[in-house]
């Protein structure tokens, strides 16, 4: 994995953290956050026996590249007033498949992964942010509302293999405005105390 995936922790809201807790994430991440956070634990999911044993404690960040319907369900007991969450979900239906490190039996379809979102964490606020090309070499992180700025950040001159995925991001993403087939989305949750359970 490639450094610039460190492009994520910029669409944190603090800078420093008392707890982390990492899930699937990879060295560089867990590096960068030891220097901004006191304390960082890390997992690989789905091992639950390690995650069942964080039940009774509290994150005030996590991160997590695992999108799994019972770990999200999971993470709801493990964070406190305070936490902020960042999920990164591999979308089953893209244009760059050569974006995508995880096998088609693990991606999911992006509305059935916001749904279990706002299902789980309705007391959370939600921002939902595209990276482009990808998570793992991201040359822009965008909102939806941030669409407007995107810019083709690459040449039709360059011919490689990513150019059918370039032409369909190009007329998606800068002619349409549209991230819908983008590989990868971040959802970042904030717990928003004015909103009721």
């Amino acid at each position: 994995m490639s450094e610039s995936v460190l492009a994520i922790l910029e669409i944190l809201d603090d800078y420093c953290y008392e707890r982390a807790l990492c899930i699937d994430a990879e060295e560089e991440i867990e590096r960068a956050l030891k220097i901004r956070c006191k304390s960082v634990l890390s997992i690989n999911y789905p091992n639950r026996v390690l995650f069942n044993n964080f039940i009774d404690e509290e994150f005030d960040l996590i991160i997590s590249f695992s999108d799994n319907n019972s770990l999200i369900r999971g993470l709801r007991n493990v964070c406190n007033e305070n936490c902020e969450i960042l999920i990164i979900s591999h979308n089953l239906l893209s244009y760059n498949l050569s974006g995508q490190k995880k096998d088609i039996s693990s991606r999911r379809l992006r509305g059935s992964f916001i749904y279990q979102l706002k299902k789980s964490f309705h007391s959370f606020s939600m921002l939902n942010y595209y990276p482009f090309p990808d998570i793992y070499k991201p040359e822009m992180i965008l909102t939806k509302k941030g669409l407007k700025n995107y810019f083709r950040y690459w040449s039709w001159k360059q011919l490689s293999k990513s150019l059918f995925s370039r032409f369909f991001e190009n007329l998606l993403v800068n002619t349409f405005r549209s991230p819908i087939f983008s590989p990868h989305i971040i959802v970042k949750l904030k717990n928003d105390s004015s909103r009721s359970y």
